[in-house]
């Protein structure tokens, strides 16, 4: 070979430069990949998912891939190559029913690729919401470009979903950017 590329990502996760993002259960998106990717470097993070409710911030394949991975199920998963130790705690200890994706961008501006974000409206036991008023006028749709233009067909399907019985529900919210992460020692809250 001439040249070897390594295409490895991120080293590192990106402060968000509020208060509160040092307290526990404030995980970077990298560590949390590296966990149940089994990255050694975050083999003991050991994220404790016995909770109600998950914020993932950021409204990119990432944010999806970490929201997917903490919806699906056993079965789902089971081809994959999610490390055996994070899909014990995800499939056998978790107890998150609500998995919220923020993103400071709009829908047209957000950085999914349409085969990931599509992927959110087929989860088995996972219902993906997001509130229609949320997304420009369908008029406008005929000029979008070809992956905003998918994206926003995905969009436009979550949005005529409703909340039922399903386990856990997936909530896309656009235009919100944290400011604060509430708490004492630990996370309990998001403003």
């Amino acid at each position: 070979y001439d040249v070897i590329i390594l295409a490895t990502g991120a080293p590192t996760d990106r402060p968000l430069g509020i208060e509160g993002e040092d307290l526990d259960g404030v995980i970077g998106s990298g560590a949390f990949v590296g966990w149940y990717n089994s990255h050694p470097d975050y083999a003991d993070l050991n994220p404790d998912l016995r909770i109600a409710s998950v914020a993932v911030i950021g409204n990119g394949n990432v944010a999806v891939d970490v929201a997917r991975i903490l919806a699906k199920t056993a079965g789902e998963m089971k081809d994959t190559d999610l490390a055996a130790h994070a899909a014990d705690a995800i499939h056998n200890s978790s107890s998150i029913k609500d998995i919220h994706v923020i993103g400071r961008r709009g829908p047209l501006e957000a950085a999914f690729t349409p085969k990931e974000l599509g992927e959110l409206n087929t989860l088995e036991n996972c219902v993906a919401l997001l509130d229609p008023s949320q997304l420009p006028p369908a008029s406008g749709d005929a000029d979008l470009s070809g992956a905003v233009k998918k994206n926003m067909v995905h969009l436009r399907a979550i949005a005529e979903n409703t909340a039922d019985d399903t386990k856990i529900r997936l909530h896309l919210m656009f235009y919100a950017q944290p400011v604060g992460i509430l708490g004492e020692g630990r996370d309990c809250g998001l403003t």
